[in-house]
């Protein structure tokens, strides 16, 4: 698709954004790959550059956000699919939990295996090791992944890839379809929740 690079921010929305900043650079050890505080904006990333994508923090104001300010306030705390990508699981926990980071679960997954942490607004971020990674080394390598939910997985990833130029994959194994748009780029993963994946069917 002319002029389409690659996959380049998700944000998450934060009330005290100097906290957060706290908790992603200091014990889970994402870079600042630009600040803007008159804007509320910080971007984070595993490595200062890089084709992944950014981890976006906003702490909305009245001023800033006008009247989009509640419904962005509402949000905090609902992340609950994006994805860093690391070449040593047990490491990289390991590094984090001394670092005051709260583990949710850990799980062995058919290509890999994959943890949730939570900060401190218990927003759910997941670390992945794929079953052929080859290197070992704690921290995470890249932002790997965002799950969108959908009734309908087939029919977003035809969106994604007609509309939107993205090569279809199938990286995580359980039956799901990761779309990127480069080998390297973070991937749109469409998702549709089932019953049964829960342990509480209001999730």
């Amino acid at each position: 698709m002319p002029g389409q690079v690659r996959f380049s921010n998700v944000g998450i929305f934060t009330r005290n954004q100097k906290k957060a900043k706290g908790f992603y650079v200091r014990k889970v050890g994402l870079k600042v790959r630009q600040h803007i505080p008159k804007m509320g904006y910080l971007e984070l990333g595993a490595s200062v550059g890089g084709g992944d994508a950014s981890l976006n923090i906003w702490q909305p104001t009245r001023e800033t956000w006008g009247e989009d300010y509640r419904a962005a306030l509402k949000q905090v705390g609902q992340a609950t699919g994006i994805g860093f990508r690391t070449a040593d699981l047990d490491k990289t926990l390991a590094m984090m939990k001394r670092r005051g980071v709260k583990v949710d679960w850990v799980e062995e997954e058919p290509g890999g295996r994959m943890a949730s942490i939570l900060d401190p607004e218990h927003n759910s971020i997941f670390v992945y090791e794929s079953a052929k990674s080859r290197t070992h080394g704690a921290g995470l390598d890249k932002l790997d992944f965002v799950t969108i939910v959908t009734r309908d997985a087939n029919r977003a990833g035809i969106f994604f890839s007609r509309v939107l130029g993205m090569k279809r994959l199938k990286t995580f194994g359980l039956g799901m379809l990761d779309y990127r748009l480069s080998p390297k780029g973070t991937a749109l993963v469409p998702f549709k929740p089932m019953r049964d994946l829960y342990d509480r069917v209001s999730d």
